[in-house]
């Protein structure tokens, strides 16, 4: 699993930084870098909730 969230979380930025890099206007730059926010954000949540770090779970 660790080796398929590297990937991903390699290649999206790549992916994202091509899209901003091409825009023609700085309307549409400021929304693939706000979605790219997002997505990332998203993405890091997702982790934390499938493989919380063990010292802020509580113990029981």
């Amino acid at each position: 699993m660790t080796d398929f969230v590297s990937i991903i979380l390699i290649t999206l930025p790549l992916l994202s930084w091509g899209f901003i890099v091409n825009s023609q206007s700085l309307r549409k730059r400021w929304l693939y870098a706000l979605f790219t926010f997002i997505l990332f954000w998203g993405i890091v949540e997702l982790l934390y909730y499938f493989d919380p770090h063990p010292l802020t779970m509580s113990n029981p």
